[in-house]
């Protein structure tokens, strides 16, 4: 079963791709969307559990039929379902945090039709001896969206180090549109995608040839930090923090504009 999709713009302008993170949906897409939509043919994504697509799951009576990265196969072979059924074959995968991680390791997949990645706010995978406590956190949290009232977890969520520079408004805000998701399809996800089982992926990420393109928060000095240990090109969005596309869309859009039109490849051989 494909995953929910939402279009804007001329299907026979260059497509993108845009994968949201964990707790959002298509919807977080619709600013950049909006104002890239006269020049490209955006697609937004439900990823499973999310959404549209919140009864995508990789599970079996509720309980989870996968283990180790075998969460990421399920997830990114959903992406090549979901593509073949729109038609689209050529295209570039834009991605946010978890969003970012799978992005990657689709590109690490070799597609044929990939023409670039933009990793915002990516992880490319831990060590392993902080495997096993980053494994029994995401466990705890997929617990807790599974057992408890989705708005009590939500409020804990977002008190994060990550979400250190939000304002109690933004906080708010993220609340309430996060308030709908579905306590069972996001446990499984924080499961399933764990950084713990997410094979490292910088290396094969280099090596699979594919243009790949950093975008971070000026704010967001974990993820900026990361950004810059590697050898991928990266552009940052003065004031912005780890949902620098959420919080700087017009900001966003220029830095993924510039990367688009630098990929050697023509914008019709997109198509």
């Amino acid at each position: 079963m494909p995953l929910y999709s939402a279009s804007y713009g001329d299907p026979e302008r260059p497509c993108i791709v845009f994968l949201h993170g964990m707790l959002g949906n298509h919807h977080d897409w619709q600013a950049a969307c909006r104002l890239l939509g006269e020049d490209y043919y955006c697609v937004a994504l439900d990823l499973p559990g999310h959404g549209h697509s919140a009864h995508v799951l990789p599970t079996e009576n509720n309980e989870l039929t996968l283990s180790d990265s075998d969460g990421f196969a399920f997830c990114e072979q959903k992406i090549r379902e979901t593509l073949a059924n729109l038609g689209i074959a050529r295209y570039v995968l834009v991605g946010y945090s978890m969003g970012a991680r799978l992005a990657m390791y689709h590109a690490c997949q070799k597609p044929t039709g990939l023409a670039g990645v933009v990793v915002e706010g990516g992880h490319f995978g831990l060590p392993e001896a902080e495997r096993s406590a980053r494994l029994a956190n995401d466990l705890a949290w997929a617990a807790r969206f599974a057992n408890e009232p989705i708005d009590t977890v939500l409020a804990a969520w977002y008190q994060q180090a990550v979400f250190a520079d939000l304002s109690a408004e933004q906080r708010r805000d993220l609340i309430a549109k996060r308030i709908d998701n579905q306590g069972v399809g996001i446990a499984a996800m924080f499961d399933a995608v764990s950084l713990a089982r997410q094979p490292q992926l910088e290396v094969p990420l280099t090596q699979s040839q594919v243009p790949v393109h950093y975008v971070v928060g000026e704010r967001d000095a974990k993820f900026s930090a990361l950004a810059h240990q590697t050898a991928f090109a990266v552009s940052t969005i003065p004031g912005a923090g780890h949902n620098a596309h959420h919080e700087a869309p017009q900001a966003y859009c220029l830095a993924l504009n510039a990367f688009l039109t630098q990929i050697p490849q023509s914008l019709k051989e997109w198509q």
